[in-house]
């Protein structure tokens, strides 16, 4: 086979995985994809970072960025993450669950309401570690002869 013939099959193949992966033309990187690559993959017999080197080696399909998979942008400014991180507020927090700690940052800062599970995404970026607590019971001071009763 020719080195022409060759590039001519290799088009052909590109073109039909990603017909399989976007569907005509016309839809090629807009919206949702038809088939996963893993699919196509196992359809085609070939694995799957071969199909996503086909699928990407053409200039003319808009790949989506990281940035444009991300949700809506976060609701946390940096001096809220930290004040979430300081560690006086950790200190006196050090008794609260995750959802008491939502709440008491709702009273600090009465603009944002954030979940539990923003502080835990916070904390695990911040390599914060909850440590569980142990409590120590004391005994009250009482006169001595109080206690013999």
């Amino acid at each position: 086979m020719s080195q022409m013939e060759e590039k001519k099959d290799s088009e052909g193949l590109r073109t039909y995985v990603r017909t399989l992966r976007w569907g005509p033309k016309s839809n090629w990187g807009q919206g949702r994809p038809f088939m996963r690559i893993r699919e196509i993959a196992q359809l085609l017999r070939m694995s799957p970072p071969k199909v996503r080197d086909l699928l990407t080696g053409d200039d003319t399909v808009r790949h989506r960025q990281p940035q444009d998979r991300r949700g809506a942008p976060s609701k946390l400014r940096p001096e809220h993450i930290a004040y979430l991180c300081s560690g006086g507020t950790l200190q006196a927090w050090a008794d609260r669950t995750l959802k008491e700690r939502a709440v008491l940052f709702h009273r600090r800062f009465g603009e944002i309401k954030i979940d539990y599970s923003t502080i835990l995404r916070v904390y695990r970026e911040h390599g914060i570690k909850r440590k569980a607590l142990r409590y120590v019971k004391t005994l009250k001071y009482q006169a001595p002869e109080k206690r013999a009763e």
